[in-house]
């Protein structure tokens, strides 16, 4: 597949410094360091394939099994990053609206392919599903290239449990991310020295300790293991 997408949305870069206060508290917005925006400002062209493949095999008094393979490869370029309005050319303002920062965001943090393989086993009432993805390395880049960093990949288990009880109820229990696989935490961040100063050097965390893992990047999140149970009826 080939996707072309013009005048893409995306956040700006964190727009900051001495002229951007200037600029805010003249329009109305005293007190205030910086933003971003939601912008219109590039157009992109992902690249990629995708391939998938069943298997289904019945068993004479156990049901029927039914396997499942897919894998994603693609890769986004940026074509054209729209010049900046007039307006952010007043009052002194040089601003790079759509920085590495923003561009490791579309090219770069989602992982490189994905693999999934899935396994449906169905005997009567009874449905037993499981899947194991994998996620390729993903990086994630800084205004700062030395704080720039690239994930390793990391396989993610699924699997549930459902009986159908006629009549229009079925009940399922599962568990997503069965190992409890957690992404890398953040190796670069601020620390601080001897006198309170701080400084940059590896931590494995960010925000100083609040935020071990990626804001937002992990393909898979960061929140572990999850148990769930549900009842559904439908008439």
């Amino acid at each position: 597949y080939r996707i072309d997408i013009d005048d893409r949305i995306i956040l700006s870069e964190n727009l900051t410094g001495a002229p951007v206060r200037t600029f805010l508290a003249a329009r109305g917005f005293p007190g205030t360091d910086g933003g971003r925006y939601f912008t219109n400002a590039v157009d992109t062209r992902t690249t990629g394939f995708d391939l998938v493949g069943r298997y289904r095999h019945g068993f004479e008094n156990w049901g029927d099994l039914q396997l499942t393979l897919g894998y994603n490869r693609g890769d986004t370029d940026i074509e054209r990053i729209a010049p900046n309005p007039a307006v952010l050319g007043q009052g002194g303002l040089n601003l790079q609206r759509v920085g590495r920062v923003e561009i490791g965001r579309l090219t770069v943090s989602p992982p490189e392919d994905k693999l999934n393989l899935g396994a449906d086993w169905n005997w009567g009432s009874l449905t037993v599903q499981s899947q194991a993805t994998r996620y390729g390395k993903w990086t994630v880049l800084n205004s700062n290239p030395l704080l720039d960093q690239t994930y390793d990949a990391k396989w993610v288990a699924d699997v549930s449990l459902s009986w159908d009880f006629g009549g229009g109820i079925k009940a399922t229990a599962g568990v997503e991310n069965l190992f409890d696989i957690y992404p890398q935490k953040t190796q670069q961040d601020l620390r601080f020295d001897a006198n309170g100063f701080a400084v940059a050097g590896p931590l494995d965390n960010t925000f100083t300790g609040i935020l071990p893992y990626a804001r937002g990047e992990a393909p898979f999140g960061f929140n572990g293991r999850f148990y769930y149970a549900r009842v559904r009826y439908e008439w």
